[in-house]
């Protein structure tokens, strides 16, 4: 049950930073990190490690 409850928890992470990149992306024409990490932080999502925001910002 835990792991079924962390990998939903994951799922829906990726799905809210997914939206956020794309929401980043039209606003300012580019991917900022701590934009992203304080609209983040406003959904109460973990802040993304540096590989997490290398594998999200292909950086």
């Amino acid at each position: 049950m835990t792991r079924a409850l962390a990998a939903s928890a994951q799922a829906v992470a990726n799905v809210v930073r997914d939206r956020l990149f794309r929401e980043c992306f039209r606003e300012l024409g580019r991917v900022d990190r701590a934009w992203i990490d304080a609209r983040a932080a406003e959904e109460s999502l973990v802040p993304m490690t540096d590989e997490e925001w290398g594998a999200w910002s292909g950086q």
